[in-house]
């Protein structure tokens, strides 16, 4: 069975990590399709040193009353005043939207593919969630999807990107059967998929270190525990 091009992309990636090639029938395996998370009452330390190594901010959350304060701090940090925030089911349980509109910050949501980067250009903050952590490198990664632009995290001068205890991989390489289990469910891999190692970062020919030059200044993750994960999602 001839491979597609999705395919092969995934099956270069697995080679250049390491990883014989396989049949397509053993793609294809269930058994193929285990994402191999971390338990959810895995420490947090290993991951925020890797954030912070990144000059990441790490926001640990243990309840979910905790939340509305973190936020809002952030809020109130970079003087926010508007908002691009992603139509998310997890941003949506913790109520981003209305601590927002509380703190008098503008939740954007812009219509028409014509003016859109002009009226995200703006924006003070960029909230996300993230589909998943790499406790190895401090990576995030999110992906883009209906409702869930990519400008979020890339044209906002400040990012902040949301993540639960159940949503941390090991290495890099165990990116590749939570690929394969989009493709098997889907049928197809999202537009866009994105790994967030830090904030932006730029150096001229002298090394000069810049932040935020080509992206966020700043990136924020906060660290949802079991206890602070909203049981809808």
């Amino acid at each position: 069975m001839s491979l597609s091009a999705r395919e092969r992309i995934l099956s270069g990636v697995e080679l250049a990590l390491g990883f014989p090639p396989r049949d397509q029938t053993i793609l294809a395996a269930r058994g193929q399709e285990h994402v191999p998370w971390l338990p959810a009452e895995e420490p947090w330390e290993p991951l925020q040193k890797e954030l912070e190594a990144l000059s990441a901010v790490f926001h640990r959350v243990e309840k979910k009353e905790q939340f509305p304060g973190v936020l809002v701090g952030i809020l109130e940090k970079h003087g926010a005043r508007s908002a691009l925030v992603w139509e998310h089911p997890l941003l949506e349980a913790l109520g981003v939207g209305g601590l927002l509109r509380g703190a008098a910050v503008e939740v954007l949501a812009p219509t028409g593919a014509e003016g859109f980067v002009g009226q995200v250009a703006g924006a003070d903050l960029g909230i996300t969630a993230a589909e998943c952590a790499i406790v190895e490198s401090g990576a995030l990664m999110v992906r883009a999807s209906q409702g869930w632009p990519r400008a979020a995290s890339l044209l906002p001068p400040v990012h902040v990107a949301i993540l639960t205890a159940r949503q941390r991989l090991r290495t890099v390489g165990d990116l590749v059967p939570l690929w394969r289990q989009w493709l098997s469910s889907q049928g197809r891999l999202p537009s866009g998929i994105h790994l967030i190692t830090g904030p932006s970062r730029t150096a001229d020919i002298e090394l000069t270190l810049v932040l935020g030059a080509h992206g966020p200044k700043v990136l924020h993750v906060v660290a949802l525990d079991p206890g602070a994960i909203p049981e809808s999602t």
